[in-house]
């Protein structure tokens, strides 16, 4: 689909305005595929702490995505 970079781009721009700790966590998910264990242990967390924040970053760009 052509328009699959523009939707990249603004991912990432909406990732870009995150705190620094949440941006390395979805780093790590999403364009390195660590695992939430993997990510824990890199971020100092614990697996369910990476799973928690995971899922409330993932509603708030869902939530920001729509709003734009």
């Amino acid at each position: 689909d052509p328009d699959d970079w523009m939707t990249r781009l603004e991912v990432r721009d909406l990732i870009a305005h995150l705190p620094e700790r949440d941006r390395r966590l979805m780093t790590c998910r999403h364009l390195e595929g660590l695992t939430q264990r993997e990510t824990a242990l890199r971020l100092g967390m614990t697996q369910l702490q990476v799973s928690r924040r995971e899922a409330v970053l993932r509603r708030q760009l869902r939530d920001a995505w729509y709003n734009t």
